[in-house]
């Protein structure tokens, strides 16, 4: 009697066992599958961009929705911001918003996507920062008297100083030095814009 408990006892204690890790495998199966649901990415930026009706927004319904883009948005890893199809349904959505809701947009993206880019440059070797600068250059040549959005002065002018702040705390020394043409460049192409 004593053996055929025993042996029941290690069979229970088996199921016990079983039934737990099955329990475990399912909270992470559960986990997984959530967290897979709401990661951002590119598809799912462009699926709000567009899915959302911009248009019946107002007021606080707008600022939440464009705060929800914003989230979406600093939550992308840098290459992702820079992909093709984020790019245009963020900038088309852009271009149809009021001059309030691209400022709120602009205030929340901008530093996040300033410290993400300056990790990146950070990060690379002095010949790749270079050829990455002269990129740059030949894009800036090519938006010479392209318009920018309509900003209000003031608030454009403390975007930039925040920009400003952000490279000149981020940035490695050697990044600093590499950037200041172009960033010489870009100031004085927005002075010209803006006046």
């Amino acid at each position: 009697m004593a053996a055929y408990s025993a042996t029941m006892d290690r069979r229970w204690a088996w199921i016990k066992s079983g039934v737990v890790l099955a329990f475990v495998w399912l909270i992470v199966a559960a986990g997984t599958a959530w967290l897979n649901a709401v990661e951002t990415t590119p598809a799912t930026v462009v699926a709000f961009v567009e899915e959302t009706p911009w248009d019946a927004l107002a007021g606080e319904a707008s600022a939440s929705a464009v705060g929800e883009l914003a989230e979406k948005v600093n939550a992308l890893p840098p290459e992702d911001r820079l992909n093709a199809e984020v790019f245009a349904a963020v900038r088309g959505w852009f271009e149809s918003q009021s001059p309030e809701a691209r400022q709120r947009y602009l205030e929340q993206t901008l530093p996040r996507g300033l410290e993400q880019m300056i990790a990146a440059v950070n990060a690379m070797e002095p010949e790749q920062r270079r050829a990455l600068i002269e990129e740059a250059s030949s894009r800036l040549e090519a938006l010479e008297g392209v318009a920018l959005p309509e900003l209000d002065p003031e608030e454009f002018d403390a975007l930039l100083q925040q920009g400003v702040g952000t490279f000149l705390r981020e940035a490695s020394p050697e990044t600093k030095l590499d950037l200041l043409p172009l960033i010489q460049r870009m100031q004085d192409q927005l002075r010209e814009t803006r006046s």
